[in-house]
């Protein structure tokens, strides 16, 4: 174990544990700007774009028929709450304003 113990006595030494303390810093600096200039100088990758099927066997009919089915929904939805609207305006009803922008 005198391997050991040397090696505590030789870093219990104040010198020695400031050598080290500076040359710890100096690598994170180092490894910090290589870093840098690796993503500076790599390409940016692509934004994804909108995600495709494989072209063997897809059938995208029922995709299809499920954004009809929801633009009619919200068709159906407007049209109600203009109903809503004109009904209270005919009855004299000031309308409510708007509900603030949370952000």
């Amino acid at each position: 174990m005198s391997g050991v113990g040397a090696f505590w006595r030789w870093l219990s030494k104040p010198r020695t544990r400031a050598v080290l303390g500076f040359l710890g810093a100096g690598l994170a600096v180092v490894v910090g700007a290589l870093w840098q200039v690796y993503l500076h100088f790599t390409p940016a990758a692509p934004p994804p774009g909108p995600a495709t099927a494989p072209s063997a066997n897809v059938d995208t009919a029922g995709v299809e028929r499920l954004q009809a089915s929801q633009k009619h929904a919200l068709e159906s939805e407007a049209n109600a709450l203009d109903k809503v609207a004109q009904q209270i305006d005919a009855a004299g009803n000031p309308p409510r304003p708007a509900p603030a922008a949370q952000h």
